[in-house]
């Protein structure tokens, strides 16, 4: 967006004028840079951090799940087999 808003000033502007326009472009740039280095100083997560992993956190807090399952009723479980593996792919291609 700076950069075309840049193009459109070198089109429109009197040559005098474009080293205002490109001081301003680049403080700009600058100001962008800081606001991102300091959100990926005190909140990386917020930089990286997609839907899944945003909603997989939020889980219990948001209602969706009772209560977390602990790694001994986790054991009790019924297995059951990947679907996404290999082996249940190539068995439901024949």
């Amino acid at each position: 967006m700076i950069l075309a808003l840049v193009a459109l000033g070198l089109l429109s502007l009197a040559p005098e004028q474009r080293i205002f326009l490109f001081l301003g472009a680049g403080i700009l740039l600058f100001c962008l840079a800081v606001f991102v280095a300091f959100i990926a100083w005190f909140k990386p997560k917020h930089l990286v951090y997609g839907e899944t992993g945003y909603r997989a956190e939020t889980k219990l807090s948001l209602g969706t799940e009772k209560e977390q399952i602990g790694e001994a009723e986790l054991a009790v479980l019924p297995r059951s087999a990947n679907p996404n593996s290999a082996d249940v792919v190539k068995a439901e291609a024949k």
